[in-house]
C-alpha cells in the first residue's frame, strides 16, 4: 500500500521530468510541439498585425499626403481643392495599411511560413535553454520576427511600396523568471534518467505486496492517469502562454544598420 502511494505521488514528478527532458530540453521536439501554433488563425492574425505595424512604422502616409498637398497649395492649387485633398489623407493612410496588411497576410499564409515560424521557434528555444542551464545571461526570450518582416518588405516592394520600418520582436519569457527556475530545471533533468524506473518499481512492488492485486492495479492506474492529466494540463498551459504572449503590446526592435 505504502509503495503504491509513493509510486503514485512520484509519478507526476517522473512524468514532468521525462517531459522536460524529451520535450522542453530538446529543440526538435519543442518545435514539433509548438510549431502547430502557426496554424491557429488567431495567432496568424496577431502576427500579421504585428509585422504590418513594424513594417509601416516609419511610413507616415497621412503626413506625406498633407505635405504634398501643402506644397501644391504653395504652387497655386486652389484652397478649396487643397482642403478636399487634405480630407483624403485619412482614407489614403487607411488604404495603404489595408494594402500592406493584405500582402503581409499572404506572406503568412504562404508555403514558406511554417518553415520560417519553426526557425523563429528554434532561436527562441535556444535562448531559453541558455538561460535555464546558466550557460548565458538571464536575457528575455523573444520571438524574433525579422525573417517575417523581411519577407513582408520584399512582397511590398514587389508591389511597388518600399518600406523600412522596424524589426518586430515578441517577448515570451522574462529572463529573470527563467533564471529563478534554473535549480528546478537542473533537478528535473537529473531525475529524468532514473526516477521513472524507481516509480515503476514502487508501483510494481505495491501491486505485488497488496492483498488484493486487482484493486491495487486499478488504484495505481488511476494514480498514474491523474499524473498524465497534470502533465497534459501543464502542456496546455505552456502552449497557451506562448500563444498569449503574441500580444499587441509587444515591443519592436529598431531596424538593423545596413
Amino acid at each position: 500500500m505504502v509503495l503504491g502511494v509513493l509510486g503514485c505521488l512520484l509519478a507526476p514528478v517522473a512524468l514532468v521530468a521525462v517531459w522536460l527532458h524529451t520535450q522542453v530540453a530538446d529543440t526538435d521536439r519543442f518545435v514539433e510541439t509548438m510549431g502547430p501554433l502557426a496554424d491557429d488563425p488567431a495567432v496568424r492574425a496577431v502576427l500579421t498585425d504585428r509585422v504590418t505595424d513594424a513594417v509601416l512604422a516609419d511610413l507616415d502616409v497621412r503626413d506625406l499626403a498633407d505635405r504634398t498637398v501643402d506644397a501644391l497649395a504653395d504652387r497655386g492649387l486652389p484652397p478649396g481643392l487643397a482642403s478636399a485633398l487634405h480630407g483624403l489623407a485619412g482614407p489614403l493612410e487607411s488604404g495603404v495599411r489595408d494594402f500592406a496588411h493584405a500582402r503581409i497576410a499572404g506572406v503568412l499564409a504562404g508555403d514558406r511560413f511554417a518553415a520560417t515560424w519553426d526557425g523563429v521557434l528554434r532561436v527562441a528555444h535556444r535562448q531559453a535553454v541558455t538561460v535555464l542551464t546558466g550557460t548565458g545571461p538571464a536575457r528575455d526570450v523573444v520571438l524574433d520576427l525579422a525573417p517575417l518582416a523581411g519577407a513582408a518588405r520584399q512582397r511590398l516592394a514587389d508591389a511597388g511600396l518600399e518600406t523600412t520600418g522596424r524589426q518586430p520582436t515578441i517577448t515570451v519569457a522574462a529572463g529573470d523568471v527563467l533564471a529563478r527556475a534554473r535549480t528546478a530545471y537542473s533537478l528535473l533533468e537529473a531525475l529524468a534518467g532514473w526516477l521513472p524506473w524507481v516509480t515503476l518499481g514502487l508501483l510494481a512492488g505495491g501491486v505485488a505486496l497488496a492483498h488484493r492485486h486487482r484493486r491495487a492495479v486499478v488504484a495505481s492506474a488511476l494514480g498514474v492517469a491523474a499524473g498524465l492529466v497534470v502533465l497534459a494540463a501543464g502542456l496546455a498551459v505552456g502552449r497557451g502562454a506562448l500563444a498569449g504572449s503574441v500580444a499587441p503590446d509587444a515591443h519592436d526592435a529598431p531596424p538593423e544598420a545596413a
